[in-house]
């Protein structure tokens, strides 16, 4: 599939992959921000895999996070935002690990005590009627995905304690801390609650936990070549961040 993306941004090769993580990677920044499990995607999207066909594996607690992404070399790395009594449980649960379909296993398992609230910006949903991939975007739409994240985040913080701003490649995330306990009718008034223009440009299903995944940070998106990277305030506020975050390759 051919996607179209703004300042120089295209799918990193193996080649260009294995350097990162090999060079770039802060695994110790990034393995703060895993609660239990990561999931990788081999090269769903970009169709650039190490071996056999593309598809999501999910690992298993590993001690050294850097080399089970060296083994794989993935276009991308999730972390499970779900905290669980037992991880030993969920190693044992066939819906857990997709033989039964899982998404929303946290909601009624008593294995899944909680979720980290997030909310995620992406620029293809200023216009999402005029393109030919949902992955397809331009710099006026990633314009408009900043901006609105700037209001997001202030609009949290009047609500919450800690908010945590992260570019994820293409848009944006904001994670805040400190609310697992929220349960899924209280994410869905959060969601109405927002103002309309903002309500517009998230996806409501990764606030409402249907999807439990975020990428990691200081992990590569590899579609587009970029790092993904917690922001400051003033971060936001500079109009250059779609070439700030390169990895050495480019």
């Amino acid at each position: 599939m051919k996607y179209s993306f703004p300042a120089g941004m295209r799918p990193a090769s193996l080649e260009e992959r294995k350097q990162f993580y090999e060079r770039e990677f802060r695994w110790r920044k990034a393995k703060r921000w895993i609660r239990s499990f990561v999931k990788v995607d081999t090269g769903r999207h970009s169709g650039i895999v190490k071996e056999g066909k593309p598809e999501l594996i999910m690992l298993r607690p590993e001690r050294d996070l850097r080399e089970r992404l060296l083994h794989y070399l993935p276009e991308d790395v999730y972390y499970d935002r779900n905290t669980y009594r037992s991880l030993n449980a969920c190693l044992h649960c066939k819906t857990f690990f997709g033989k039964i379909k899982n998404r929303y296993c946290w909601w009624v398992c008593p294995n899944a005590i909680g979720q980290e609230l997030a909310f995620d910006v992406d620029p293809e949903n200023a216009s999402p009627d005029i393109r030919g991939s949902i992955y397809s975007f331009t710099e006026e739409e990633f314009e408009v995905a900043r901006k609105t994240t700037i209001e997001l985040v202030e609009w949290l913080k009047e609500r919450f304690g800690t908010v945590v701003p992260v570019y994820s490649g293409r848009g944006f995330h904001v994670v805040v801390k400190g609310q697992d306990g929220l349960g899924l009718e209280e994410r869905q008034a959060l969601i109405d609650e927002l103002p309309e223009r903002l309500r517009e440009m998230i996806d409501p299903w990764v606030t409402r936990g249907n999807i439990r995944l975020l990428r990691l940070p200081y992990s590569l998106h590899g579609l587009v070549s970029r790092v993904v990277t917690p922001l400051k305030k003033q971060d936001l506020e500079k109009t250059d961040l779609l070439t700030r975050f390169k990895p050495e390759y480019l």
